[in-house]
């Protein structure tokens, strides 16, 4: 009998942070976050992955062209694997 279950992966570039790294982690995030709304800032939430044609500038044109005409462009791989 074949083992089919899937074998979990980091993709590269990801980690997992272990309870020792995330108890004092989650502490110091508390601590900017109560700062910021101090000062009036309201928490958002932005996605964690980005489809590719928006990190290569492939999007609308309004988001291919700008005041400045600069353009930001990231490296894609489909490498994946422990880092």
């Amino acid at each position: 009998m074949s083992d089919d279950r899937i074998q979990p992966r980091t993709l590269k570039g990801f980690r997992d942070f272990l309870p020792e790294t995330m108890i004092p982690r989650e502490w110091i995030m508390e601590q900017a976050r109560r700062v910021f709304r101090s000062y009036g800032f309201s928490p958002i939430d932005t996605p964690a992955l980005e489809y590719l044609d928006v990190l290569l500038g492939k999007g609308s044109e309004e988001t291919t062209s700008s005041s400045t005409g600069s353009r930001t462009t990231a490296a894609a791989t489909s490498d994946c694997g422990s880092t």
